[in-house]
């Protein structure tokens, strides 16, 4: 047995050859330039946290996953697309000419074509979302496909999963994807009953205790989407919970914005949700039978972009900065946690100081603070330029949101950080025409009226410590 006196310097030695050996291989990882020093960074001065962490959320290798999501989008892709595009002959003309720049980059980057729906319908907040999806539900006739970061087992999340088991015995199939970490209380006792019917239920990337690494934190569906016989859909920022709705839980309830789509675009979601699908279950259904491929087309363009650690050049990030850069007139941005990357504030910056009009939500009340403290970090740099950023203030604003000009929005579920963007598996929904952009515009200057405006300054005001703290976490923002 070692003398203890020999015990710490052994250690020493040991960590130091581990620091070296990670910092070699997150270099040969070619992440961001910011997030390579920033581990580094972490590894150097603090060597017996920044080890432990760095196994814990840090490795982003998924070599095995990427070629077995890429089989399966190649497996359904080509017959989707080629019928999209045989379908929707008047997307083109439907689409303004200043948005074609941001229609073909979603093609080129591997997202949807564009497909015409025949109805779109916002909802503003949980109570109306959920009166929809559960009289959607109700409705189906053959099939229902879910896919939720949070599903909470509370009165909503209940009530979902009763309607569901009717749907069941009715003979409608189901199949029910949930994210391991996001949904903790989403245990055995509450999905079994819907199994015991014969419904398909998955937990979403199951952390196993020999292979933790990264798994808890990163490559989680972050998704909130739901497919009811392939040609009709919903996608945006809420997840399965009380906390979403004022029926529950009265004015604190989360503000938060979902999309109702109906028609051809609707099947690009079931792409996506048939891809996890088929990952999680080393199988499960082909995509025949599934998709709504004769539906009749509509006349409202809608560009479905999904993005993952298994997808190449970051598409949502890309498309972002996209739409950022062709604004002529306005960029208005909801956010609920708002850690830009560098690329994202120079194109913040550079759309004020041309004169378009770019403002930026987020909430005052965040439910991470870590998260919140990074954020405040980059108003000055921002507002110096032009930016204008306002901090909502009844409640946590939950929404993942862009306009652009007079005929762009996004809604979807990606936040404006680098996980959403690069470690979690995200989808948005490009809406491209006037009635939906104005709308969007009307509910975000509402959300102003209830909102303070940043100034340039405040955070110098703010105590030693508390700037301190938030330029720690602006420093950890990369890895957020």
């Amino acid at each position: 047995m070692l003398p203890s006196r020999m015990l710490f310097p052994l250690l020493s030695v040991v960590f130091a050859l581990w620091v070296v050996g990670l910092s070699i291989f997150i270099i040969l990882e070619r992440r961001a330039p910011a997030a390579t020093i920033g581990w580094i960074f972490a590894l150097l001065l603090l060597p017996y946290v920044g080890i432990p962490v760095y196994f814990l959320v840090g490795p982003r290798k998924w070599d095995g996953k990427k070629r077995h999501l890429a089989r399966t989008r190649a497996l359904i892709g080509k017959e989707l697309g080629a019928a999209v595009q045989a379908a929707n002959a008047r997307v083109s003309s439907s689409i303004p000419e200043d948005d074609a720049r941001l229609v073909a980059l979603g093609s080129g980057l591997g997202a949807a074509a564009a497909a015409c729906a025949r109805e779109i319908e916002i909802f503003q907040g949980g109570a109306e979302f959920y009166a929809a999806l559960e009289e959607a539900i109700a409705g189906a006739r053959h099939h229902i496909h879910l896919e939720f970061y949070i599903w909470s087992p509370d009165r909503i999340g209940t009530r979902l999963r009763d309607l569901l088991m009717k749907k069941v015995q009715e003979g409608v199939e189901l199949r029910l994807l949930v994210d391991a970490v996001g949904s903790p209380k989403f245990d055995k006792d509450f999905m079994r009953p819907l199994q015991e019917l014969g419904a398909e239920v998955l937990l979403f990337n199951k952390p196993k205790w020999f292979r933790l690494r990264s798994q808890l934190v990163n490559f989680r569906t972050h998704r909130k989407i739901v497919v009811i016989d392939g040609e009709l859909s919903f996608i945006g920022g809420m997840n399965i919970s009380e906390r979403s709705s004022k029926e529950f839980v009265d004015d604190r309830a989360q503000r938060d914005t979902h999309l109702k789509i109906v028609g051809m675009p609707s099947n690009w979601l079931q792409l996506v949700f048939l891809e996890n699908w088929h990952f999680s279950n080393g199988g499960g259904p082909s995509h025949e039978g599934y998709l709504a491929l004769d539906t009749e087309p509509g006349t409202e363009p809608v560009q479905i972009v999904a993005s993952g650690p298994d997808t190449e050049h970051a598409p949502i990030h890309k498309v972002y900065l996209e739409a950022i850069h062709g604004a002529k007139q306005r960029i208005w941005i909801v956010s609920p946690y708002f850690v830009p990357d560098v690329s994202l504030v120079s194109a913040l910056q550079s759309a004020a100081l041309r004169g378009v009009d770019v403002r930026v939500l987020v909430p005052a009340k965040n439910d991470q603070r870590l998260v919140r403290a990074a954020s405040r970090t980059y108003y000055d740099e921002l507002i110096d330029c032009g930016v204008r950023i306002f901090e909502y203030l009844p409640r946590m604003h939950h929404a993942k949101t862009l306009i652009a000009d007079d005929d762009l929005c996004i809604i979807g579920t990606a936040n404006l950080d680098n996980r959403s963007f690069r470690l979690n598996f995200e989808v948005i929904a490009v809406l491209y025409g006037l009635r939906h952009a104005a709308e969007m515009a009307a509910a975000f200057e509402s959300d102003l009226l209830e909102s303070r405006e940043a100034a340039w300054g405040e955070e110098d005001d703010r105590p030693l410590p508390l700037r301190f703290g938030a330029a720690v976490a602006r420093l950890l923002s990369p890895l957020l």
